[in-house]
């Protein structure tokens, strides 16, 4: 894939935000650990209707669930931690029953036969200790083939199938990762000779230009090492777009950056400036064969 280099005067905004936070104020706030079942959440549009569930993840450790960790006959909070929840926007139908819009504890009730589900109207309670059936806003029976498929850690998912003949829109929103280094090493004399060098060059298309605004940077500063920036490396998961049956239609990517005084360098193919600090690029039928990662270069404050 052809790649194109581009450098700008422009620094990390919009879309990817970093702040650093000094020592003391980081001392003020209690640090969250992650929990040995960390939080989840899933949401999906079905029609009109916005369905989100709220769980725990409960990892398998060698354990065996059914009937021991999980008992057989007892209501199951569908997770761990606090209860598991469901949200519906709209006013729905489950297996033809009638459920107002609004949050559900969502509960089970399993045994090697069918399994029991259960909307409670008791949103709130810790797992389902205090599980009152007086709450119910509706429980059914259902098949046990339909029970969580909890191999490794429990995942709750749903498939949806799109009518023929309609346009369908995918939208994917997430937070990329962000790496940072307190001053590059780039625009270093010894820098060609390190390890990470021709990686650097080859994984953001860094190109004669931006390489030597960084070591001119790195001049005029009086550096005895990298130029004077800071490092952001943001990387965002294009690949998985070439699993789909056939290549996207039409695709639109915009790195939008906000300071004036940084450098930028990533790949990509017939990049179009579109604002001051907005990058566009626009392909159709389009097969991605690599992930997407930028390089920021923020100037650092005079000393």
């Amino acid at each position: 894939m052809r790649t194109f280099g581009i450098r700008a005067l422009a620094g990390l905004a919009g879309a990817v935000a970093l702040h650093l936070a000094a020592g003391a104020a980081f001392a003020q706030q209690q640090l969250d650990l992650p929990r040995p079942s960390p939080n989840a959440w899933v949401s999906q549009m079905v029609g009109v209707t916005k369905i989100s569930i709220t769980y725990s993840r409960p990892g398998v450790k060698g354990r065996k669930i059914w009937g021991e960790l999980v008992p057989y006959g007892e209501v199951w909070r569908s997770g761990a931690n606090e209860n598991t929840t469901i949200t519906f926007s709209t006013p729905v139908k489950v297996e033809g029953h009638e459920l107002p819009a609004g949050t559900y504890g969502f509960q089970t009730l399993p045994t090697q036969g069918d399994w029991t589900i259960i909307f409670s109207k008791d949103a709130n309670e810790w797992g389902a200790f205090s599980y009152k059936q007086a709450d119910d806003a509706l429980q059914y029976d259902k098949n046990q083939t339909n029970a969580p498929r909890w191999a490794l850690q429990t995942t709750f998912y749903w498939e949806q199938t799109f009518p023929p003949k309609a346009e369908t829109v995918v939208e994917h929103r997430y937070k990329p990762s962000v790496g940072t280094s307190v001053q590059t090493a780039l625009g270093s004399p010894d820098a060609v000779k390190e390890d990470w060098y021709e990686d650097y060059v080859e994984k953001y298309c860094l190109d004669k230009e931006f390489l030597t605004a960084v070591e001119r940077a790195r001049s005029e500063a009086k550096g005895q090492y990298g130029a004077p920036y800071s490092e952001q490396r943001i990387e965002y998961i294009l690949s998985t777009g070439a699993n789909w049956a056939g290549p996207i239609k039409e695709f639109r990517l915009v790195v939008d950056k906000g300071d004036a005084d940084s450098l930028v360098s990533f790949c990509g193919d017939d990049v179009k400036k579109i604002s001051p600090t907005r990058f566009e690029m626009k392909m159709t039928d389009f097969t991605p064969e690599d992930d997407f990662a930028v390089l920021i270069l923020k100037k650092l404050p005079k000393q």
